[in-house]
């Protein structure tokens, strides 16, 4: 499956609008917190940026 990571920077508040729409379209979403290790960012097969 398609992993699309969500990176969610302070402030920013649509995260759960861009998880429903990765799953809707057949992917697995990753929520990923700006300061977290990117190893789990380098796992992902996309990203999303999300904007509030």
């Amino acid at each position: 499956m398609i992993r699309i990571a969500i990176i969610q920077f302070p402030g920013s508040n649509c995260e759960t609008e861009s998880i429903a729409a990765v799953r809707r379209a057949g992917m697995e979403p990753v929520v990923f917190l700006w300061n977290q290790s990117y190893d789990l960012l380098h796992k992902s097969d996309g990203y999303i940026i999300d904007g509030h």
